[in-house]
């Protein structure tokens, strides 16, 4: 896991800790629907909707991690390769496994119409797995992420070595000049006394 105190760190920990609440409040959601077996139908609904805003919203927030990702590498050096296709398969990867939560959640829900009984235990089982899937993943992502902008760093610190050898290099060629003016100045001076010693 990277850095907490970094700003990326921090995101990806408010993202990670957003998830828990969800699943916190999702869970209480669970269990005080148990608890008034009236009202299982609209709690089930409810607590479908919730939890599928929790999983969008947790998809919307990779994402705009990934959007200031991409929005730094628009930034970049010219010459300096940007992680935009790294950034495109992580959108990839984000987008199949949320979809793949959601309908494992969907196929979560639709059981519980046939066996109420062990909705509320096999329900928050569920959640609690895919809140575990979702914080891994987050964690996964942030690795990504900061290896990305790592590896961003260094090349373009790489560039910056480079523009460093190059501005030393000019410097070399312009005092080579300079000394070669010199010499060709010094050349003058003798033709010119050589045509005047000559001229007397």
């Amino acid at each position: 896991m990277a850095d907490d105190s970094s700003p990326v760190g921090f995101l990806f920990e408010m993202q990670r800790e957003s998830l828990r609440q969800s699943s916190e409040l999702v869970e209480s959601a669970i269990d005080l629907s148990a608890d008034l077996g009236e009202n299982v139908t609209d709690g089930v609904e409810t607590q479908q909707e919730l939890q599928k805003q929790s999983l969008e919203f947790a998809r919307e927030s990779i994402h705009r991690s990934l959007d200031n990702v991409e929005a730094v590498s628009d930034n970049t050096v010219e010459g300096i390769p940007t992680p935009e296709a790294n950034v495109s398969e992580l959108r990839e990867t984000v987008d199949s496994t949320f979809d793949s939560l959601l309908d494992q959640q969907e196929s979560a829900f639709e059981r519980v119409d046939d066996e109420y009984g062990r909705f509320s235990d096999d329900l928050t089982e569920n959640l609690n797995e895919q809140v575990d899937l979702l914080i891994e993943f987050n964690e996964r992502i942030e690795r990504q992420v900061t290896d990305l902008a790592e590896q961003f760093v260094e090349q373009a610190e790489g560039t910056d070595d480079l523009a460093e050898q190059l501005e030393s290099q000019l410097d070399r060629m312009t005092d080579q000049f300079e000394r070669q003016a010199e010499q060709f100045s010094d050349l003058e001076d003798q033709f010119e006394t050589i045509e005047i010693g000559e001229g007397n």
